[in-house]
């Protein structure tokens, strides 16, 4: 077996991307009987590249008049590239012995996918997608921003390259479930596959040695960051929050590659430039080794190996439960939501006092590490993959003992306490699709409606994309508005409204906070409930960050909760809704397409029974959620 690796990377992502996870593989994989050729852009030949930029410069223009509201150059540069880089893997299969292509992006697998033509047969080709759920938007939120027509075009590019493959791999199964939502799938292809990455490198320096070697004083805090120096990684964040520490003697190491300068300059606004350091480096087990407390506030990962190498170093650590991370770091970790930096700050305040939470993380960290598959066994299962198997046995390991109990109690949850609902209150809910304001909240509004209030549900999407597997033949649209209105009939609502957004594209619609600030300056609501914005789908969170974006600009004293639908909230209040529970199982019931793919009466029923184990009655039902105070963050 003759395996090509196919990658975009350069010098900074093999210090801290791909070339960093695959490398423990690509170590291990002749002890199997695998051989690999290695090829990424530093392969291209300068004529390659003459070409790219010629071809650039011919279609930058005239595409942005046709991809309205898409930035064309970076997005039509990517893409060359990646093309150009499957064009590269067909000519290396006409070279060489090649029996298997591995493309490390779905674009670079389109390439191949194009430019082999008949010979692709003769191998068999996959893809790992290394971020969290479909590439399209991790171009959109990390590369080029697109308008809702070229996202819709790419996804649908991805999707059926996807499906041509002969394996997809995520490093986790938290990602490919997002791929799925993301792609519009009803479930997982049996040839998609979670393959987590594996840990490479060890220090066995004390902290004394790792300090000396570093230069680094005794008795000086020291944090530490590491990934590529982009917005996305939350650096400003992470020395914001350390300038307003309560810690007297701290420094913040930064190791990651990129445009320095932004990041020092906020320093140096900041005060604390003597205290911030960025820098390089090919061995970070030495920095691992010699820091104090590690910090992530990444907006998005899909794994975060950096997470994993820090605390099975036996690091303290702090992250952000984005993407697949809270399956990778279990309990190892304290974990705090994105972007809520008065959170993070409390917790680093905390581990800097508290010497047993320190303690007790570091130990979690080290058995976690300890259990984690080894490169062999990972490379295993990939090598039993590539000649048509499954992957077997590679769960993530799950660190028992007292301390997990501990820190997922205390680091996901607070208390809750039961909301009251106020006589002729005003109720607005955002729903994204059709379906989640029952789900979310259908018992609230029966009770608001129940004490004389008054409910607005605003639609956000036009549902077009809820009939993947096509049981219906009449419009989809028109279908799920009708499933709409029959489920607020049976709640008694009056008031609903449908701004008919592309579905599976409103991170992308531009219209999407006008619209809602229309909707909310038309019925002037009390209070508002959104979806969540850790939750697993992408229209969900754009309407939770519109939502936010929209009422911190906004004077009032509206209040603003999370309702849940795809994951949990770290809910504050409770409201029981044992009594009008039946007319929201009416309501949902309503919904006959979506139960076609999934049985939503059962789990909002298991949902609301988990809820309402904090109430007294016995067998009570409740709906949770987490208030939300935009001007000052989080509750």
């Amino acid at each position: 077996m003759r395996v090509l690796m196919v990658t975009r990377e350069r010098a900074a992502d093999r210090r801290y991307g791909l070339g960093k996870s695959l490398s423990p593989l690509l170590e291990v994989f002749p002890e199997i009987g695998v051989s690999w050729v290695y090829l990424c852009q530093e392969d291209a030949g300068e004529r390659g590249w003459r070409i790219l930029r010629r071809l650039h410069g011919l279609f930058s223009r005239p595409l942005s008049w046709v991809l309205r509201g898409t930035e064309v150059p970076a997005l039509l540069w990517g893409v060359l590239e990646r093309l150009n880089m499957g064009r590269l893997a067909a000519h290396a299969v006409r070279r060489e012995a090649i029996t298997h292509v591995h493309c490390h992006d779905p674009l670079i697998a389109l390439g191949f996918w194009m430019f082999s033509m008949g010979r692709r047969r003769s191998v068999r080709w996959g893809i790992t997608e290394h971020g969290f759920g479909s590439y399209t938007q991790a171009i959109h939120e990390d590369g080029a921003r697109l308008g809702w027509r070229t996202a819709r075009l790419l996804r649908r590019i991805e999707a059926m390259v996807l499906s041509r493959a002969d394996w997809v791999f995520a490093p986790t199964r938290a990602a490919l479930d997002q791929l799925a939502r993301d792609l519009a799938l009803g479930h997982l292809p049996s040839h998609w596959h979670a393959v987590p990455h594996a840990l490479a490198g060890r220090s066995t320096l004390t902290k004394s040695q790792a300090r000396a070697r570093l230069g680094w004083r005794d008795g000086e805090t020291i944090v530490l960051a590491v990934g590529r120096l982009v917005p996305l990684k939350g650096f400003e964040q992470i020395i914001g929050m350390l300038a307003r520490s309560d810690a007297g003697c701290w420094r913040l190491c930064i190791l990651g590659d990129g445009d320095r300068d932004a990041l020092l300059e906020l320093a140096r606004r900041l005060g604390v430039q003597e205290r911030v350091q960025i820098e390089s480096t090919d061995d970070v087990w030495v920095h691992y080794a010699a820091a104090d407390i590690y910090l992530s506030a990444s907006r998005t990962e899909s794994f975060g190996l950096a997470n994993l190498e820090a605390i099975s170093a036996g690091l303290p650590a702090i992250c952000t439960a984005v993407g697949g991370v809270p399956e990778v770091v279990g309990a190892a970790a304290v974990l705090v939501a994105r972007d809520d930096e008065a959170s993070m700050l409390r917790w680093l305040n905390r581990l800097l006092s508290d010497r047993g939470l320190r303690e007790s993380l570091s130990a979690a960290g080290l058995a976690l590490g300890a259990a984690w598959p080894s490169a062999g066994q990972i490379a295993s299962a990939c090598r039993e993959v590539y000649l048509g198997g499954c992957v077997k046995s590679l769960g993530h390991p799950v660190v028992d003992g007292e301390s997990k109990g501990e820190l997922d109690e205390k680091t996901l949850f607070r208390p809750m306490q039961e909301l009251a609902i106020p006589e002729g209150l005003k109720v607005m809910v955002l729903a994204p699709h059709a379906d989640d304001e029952v789900i979310g909240c259908g018992g609230t509004i029966a009770r608001v409606l129940e004490r004389g209030g008054c409910v607005e549900v605003v639609i956000v999407s036009d549902g077009r994309l809820g009939d993947p597997a096509g049981h219906c033949a009449e419009d989809i649209g028109a279908l799920r508005r009708r499933e709409a209105e029959a489920a607020a009939r049976e709640l008694g609502l009056t008031s609903i409204r449908f701004l008919g957004m592309p579905d599976g594209m409103l991170d992308s619609e531009p219209r999407l906070r006008e619209s809602l600030s229309a909707a909310v300056q038309a019925f002037e609501p009390d209070w508002i409930f959104v979806p969540s914005s850790e939750d697993a789908h992408l229209d969900h969170r754009a309407v939770a960050n519109a939502a936010f974006d929209l009422l911190s600009g906004m004077n009032g004293g509206r209040r603003c909760f999370e309702y849940e639908v795809w994951v949990p909230v770290a809910a504050d209040w409770l409201v029981d809704v044992t009594e009008v529970y039946p007319l929201k199982e009416r309501a949902l019931a309503r919904y006959e397409l979506p139960l076609r793919y999934k049985d939503y009466l059962t789990s909002a029923r298991g949902l609301a029974c988990y809820r309402g184990m904090q109430l007294e009655a016995v067998s009570a039902r409740a709906e949770a959620f987490r208030e939300i105070r935009p001007r000052h963050g989080r509750a």
